[in-house]
């Protein structure tokens, strides 16, 4: 039973005897280390034994996959070159191909794929631009872009706050719409796009030209001229401030107000200069001389009167 499996023996020792003779240097993977062994035990075997016929089948099994998996290796390597030259490599070039995917490329050939690579992202530059002009050509999204501006404007002059939250809510609103525009167009958040709608912005007098840097979107409401308007103010307030903060006060002069009784005020010895003093007597005499000041209503002076 187990010849009728095998086959001929004649055939496969003449198969296996023609491969033999093929080179042994490329026997670096596992399925040829295998087929080697295979080889081995074969010789050692003994002719006509089962165990030379299970051996013999099991090798021509091996080397038919083997040979199958070259086929597909050639193949795979073939399309390789093929998508090389119909991205541009001359055939020449493209001929120095490795076979194996692993091993690195030739300098030429690198040097070709790395100037192809930079056309086609040139050239996706292009197509991006293209794609955000026309998008903003479109009437719809202009009209959409000064309903929007004007809107926000009008939200941050009005004081109804229900008129406010009104408008707050439409602009959300249009900017859903802008949103899911560009996103069905495929510009959404593009640098080519952003760009694009800051220059119609300032073609559309709602955006000025040295504000455009501050368009980091492209569905966001734009930067309106009132709202500039408040952070200059603001900035400049905060300015003011932080002088103010490093500015040193200066000493204060002591300044007696009028209404400061006289009991209260500097004598007269005390503000003249050092060494001009004045006599007792005359100190005594001036004293005298003053009209009795009205006593305070305090509790000890209550209750000296009672006593009295």
């Amino acid at each position: 039973m187990a010849e009728d499996c095998t086959g001929p023996p004649e055939d496969a020792e003449q198969t296996l005897a023609e491969d033999e003779e093929r080179s042994e240097e490329d026997l670096n993977s596992d399925d040829d280390q295998r087929i080697s062994n295979m080889r081995k035990a074969l010789h050692q075997s003994t002719p006509g034994s089962l165990r030379h016929r299970q051996i013999t089948s099991m090798l021509q099994t091996c080397l038919r996959e083997r040979e199958e998996q070259r086929a597909r290796d050639e193949l795979h390597y073939q399309r390789r070159r093929d998508r090389l030259v119909a991205r541009g490599v001359p055939r020449a070039h493209a001929d120095l191909l490795p076979k194996n995917a692993s091993d690195p490329l030739p300098i030429v050939l690198k040097n070709d794929l790395d100037v192809l690579r930079q056309k086609t992202i040139e050239e996706e530059m292009e197509r991006r631009k293209l794609k955000a002009r026309q998008a903003f050509q479109g009437r719809w999204l202009r009209e959409t872009e000064k309903e929007l501006c004007e809107c926000v404007e009008k939200s941050h002059q009005t004081r109804d706050p229900h008129f406010r939250a009104n408008l707050e809510a439409y602009v959300d609103v249009l900017c859903n719409k802008l949103k899911l525009h560009h996103q069905s167009l495929g510009t959404y958040n593009t640098a080519e796009a952003l760009e694009e709608r800051r220059r119609v912005g300032v073609d559309l007098g709602i955006l000025r030209q040295q504000d455009q840097h501050l368009v980091r979107c492209v569905h966001e409401p734009l930067p309106t001229r009132s709202e500039l308007a408040c952070e200059e103010v603001s900035t400049e307030t905060a300015q003011s401030d932080d002088e103010r903060m490093f500015l040193t006060p200066l000493p204060a002069t002591e300044v007696v107000p009028a209404s400061v009784p006289d009991d209260c005020a500097i004598p007269d010895e005390l503000r003249r200069p050092h060494g001009t003093k004045k006599s007792r007597s005359k100190i005594r005499r001036s004293q005298t001389e003053t009209p009795n000041k009205r006593s305070k209503n305090t509790i000890l002076n209550y209750f000296h009167s009672q006593k009295s």
